[in-house]
């Protein structure tokens, strides 16, 4: 399959760009830059797969959150549930997420932040396909989305607005408002935006067929109704009724800006700051959840149950506080630097309904799994842009980074322990334009990890311009990703008794010793074609990752599970964006990627990745002040491993959905400041397999939007 599709797109291309010069339409266009190398580059120079999504572009579709952005403008692929940000079948832990080029206080992956990043903040989003190694360090094994929030304008602009919307039942209802402004005052430019944002839950009845151990000498689980174990059989219920929440009731507040001052011509500080407040709840069916029965051996531990519904609650603050400078030394060369720290905690309170039944006093003293942690990223860069020539640019600059959380989990005791990692970089990079149709890239990068092995990448690419309608684009890059924290350090019990322990946690009453998890490696390799015409444009790559020593869960040990190196992933595809101007008023946008993903330690697919993923967006420009957008998509099927408490594993796929949804825009010619806008997401009420998350079903918004 994958290969017919690699011929196939490559023949509409190679058409494509010969009906551009038949035609002529290949005269001057509007020039895209961007900063994929750490350096404004036109993207039709850019040897690295980059796409730009612009704020007219998230406006037109009445983004709420980062979420939505992705849901509707493919590129990134996010499951309903937006458990990860995937970038080519590479996703979670191996995506790397910036905020105006620097790192963020969050979670281990990137699985709650889509949500609490407001649309309102972003001026446009650079995405980078494919390891960045060479330029960002660990955790760029799959690529990077850099959110740009919106800079100071000269002038003076701001806007206000907000939006509502709920299914056709009425639930699942997202209220929001949002506003911005920046502008200039003599040398001082300011921005500024906030968001808050409020969602009801929607829920759908499912029932937990509750397990428990069945004790008496008898191993594995059963139900509780038929345990060995007196105060499980006489009081554990096999089945309980949970309102499963799939979209949480939840608060999210945005706020933040910049301030910049011209210094001198040549000098320009800045300083930028955020502040994100979320609390957020939810019911399910859990996995596990301790009881408050004691086992008979005196240990202090207690017996599991399985399946069991549970309540979270959780309280998310992060802070964020940048400051940099940029300083044009002559006109050959440039010099910036930028530091941040961004503090992120994180309150999770974990408790049980059936607390009475499962021997607890309250259902506050059931919360055994709760716990608070605190994540703070520090991030200091200084970089050098040397322009020697017109045809000679090089970029050399250093980088420290540190990761320090404080949490419980890292200690065995239940007890707060702070552990921190720290990487001191260097890299250099030249941009060559050897001939007027020919650039090169490359780069070379080293990275000093305080506390796990070091890592050299390295990057090279180029570009051969035949003309605006035939850009040929060849690269190959490294990525890695260092063990984090918790990979190394964790050390605390798991609902089932087990514990879960860290490569460098050493724990003799379990036969635990140290060793040595390597970083998680990648090699590129891509080819791709790129052009543009009047009315047209294409973008086309063919790509292979092949990924070493990933980092999975170790689950074969009886009395511990921890974390190793699996031989390797690979993953090969093509990816395909494409529009065409139809006729003046309509305007068709087309985008696929295909994949083949194998995970060579189990044979498999990658998980939660689906091989076929398809776009077709119309927009109509219906009048003047008028206009129409229709998204179809279509998800492929997705690989997992089903489990389930005390059964082996099992292979499973979650079946193909089809989301449509419609977008209006209207923005009257008596009113010219003020845009309406709102739409129907789901038009077709498509079902989403539970797995994956689920679909709130149809859903209708509108809101207004006015421009000062």
């Amino acid at each position: 399959m994958l290969k017919k599709a690699v011929l196939l797109a490559i023949t509409a291309t190679y058409a494509t760009s010969g009906y551009a010069d038949q035609t002529g339409n290949s005269s001057e266009l509007e020039k895209v830059v961007v900063t994929a190398t750490k350096t404004e580059r036109e993207i039709s120079k850019t040897p690295v797969s980059t796409e730009v999504i612009t704020q007219a572009q998230i406006e037109a579709i009445g983004a709420k959150s980062l979420k939505d952005i992705f849901t509707n403008i493919p590129g990134v692929f996010v499951n309903p549930n937006a458990s990860s940000l995937s970038i080519r079948g590479v996703g979670g832990k191996g995506t790397l997420l910036l905020i105006d080029g620097r790192r963020i206080g969050s979670e281990y992956s990137n699985v709650y932040d889509s949500n609490r990043i407001s649309a309102n903040s972003i001026e446009r989003i650079e995405i980078v396909k494919g390891p960045a190694g060479s330029l960002c360090g660990s955790d760029a094994l799959g690529g990077v989305i850099n959110i740009i929030t919106k800079k100071t304008e000269d002038g003076f602009e701001a806007s206000i607005g907000g939006q509502s919307g709920m299914n056709s039942d009425g639930q699942g209802a997202v209220t929001q408002v949002d506003g911005d402004l920046r502008g200039r005052s003599g040398d001082t430019g300011y921005s500024a935006w906030f968001s808050a944002q409020n969602s009801e839950s929607y829920t759908e009845k499912e029932t937990a067929q509750l397990k428990a151990p069945k004790g008496g000498g008898q191993p594995g689980l059963g139900k509780p109704s038929e345990s060995n174990i007196p105060s499980i059989k006489a009081n554990v219920p096999d089945m309980a009724d949970v309102n499963t929440t799939y979209q949480s009731p939840a608060e999210v507040v945005n706020v933040g800006g910049q301030l910049t001052h011209d210094l001198t011509e040549e000098l320009t500080l800045k300083i930028n700051a955020s502040y994100m407040k979320e609390t957020r709840e939810s019911d399910r069916i859990g996995t596990a959840h301790p009881s408050n029965y004691n086992k008979p051996d005196n240990s202090g531990t207690t017996f599991p149950t399985f399946n069991v519904p549970i309540h979270q609650e959780l309280e998310n603050e992060r802070t964020d506080l940048g400051i940099g400078a940029d300083y044009d030394v002559s006109k050959t060369l440039a010099i910036n630097w930028q530091s941040s720290q961004s503090h992120y905690k994180k309150e999770d309170d974990i408790t049980t309904p059936l607390w009475k039944e499962l021997g607890y006093s309250s259902e506050s003293d059931s919360a055994s799994l709760s716990g608070t942690g605190e994540a703070t990223a520090t991030n200091h860069e200084l970089t050098a842009t040397w322009t020697a020539n017109e045809q000679n640019r090089i970029l050399i600059g250093g980088e420290y980074f540190e990761d320090k959380r404080q949490a419980d989990f890292f200690s065995g005791d239940g007890l707060e322990e702070t552990k921190t990692l720290q990487t001191s970089s260097a890299f250099v990079q030249h941009e060559w334009q050897v001939t007027d149709p020919l650039s090169l890239v490359y780069g070379l990068r080293y990275d000093n990890n305080h506390q796990n092995d070091d890592a050299t990448t390295f990057n090279a690419g180029g570009v051969y311009q035949f003309n605006s309608a035939a850009n040929l684009r060849l690269r190959y890059a490294q990525g890695f990703r260092s063990p984090d924290s918790q990979e190394l350090f964790v050390n605390r019990y798991m609902p089932n008794g087990k514990r879960l322990l860290g490569a460098d946690v050493v724990d003799a009453s379990v036969g635990k010793q140290e060793f040595d998890l390597k970083s998680e490696r990648s090699d590129n390799y891509e080819i791709g074609l790129q052009g543009r015409g009047q009315d047209w444009s294409y973008d086309v790559a063919v790509y292979q990752n092949q990924i070493t020593d990933s980092i999975l869960m170790d689950t074969s040990n009886a009395a511990y599970n921890t974390f190793y190196n699996a031989s390797k992933v690979d993953i090969t595809g093509l990816e395909f964006t494409g529009s065409k101007q139809l006729i003046d008023s309509i305007r068709l946008e087309l985008y696929a990627n295909l994949m083949e993903t194998e995970n060579q330690e189990t044979q498999e697919r990658l998980e939660y990745t689906p091989d076929q993923y398809y776009s077709v967006t119309v927009d109509y420009q219906v009048t003047s002040s008028f206009s129409a957008m229709l998204i179809a998509q279509y998800v492929g099927d997705q690989y997992y491993l089903k489990t389930s408490p005390g059964l082996p594993a099992e292979d499973a796929t979650a079946d193909a959905y089809t989301p449509v949804n419609l977008k209006l825009n209207y923005s009257p010619e008596a009113l010219k400041n003020i845009n309406f806008f709102g739409g129907i997401d789901n038009i077709l009420d498509t079902e989403v397999d539970k797995v994956l998350g689920s679909s709130v079903g149809t859903y209708f918004y509108g809101g207004v939007r006015v421009y000062f």
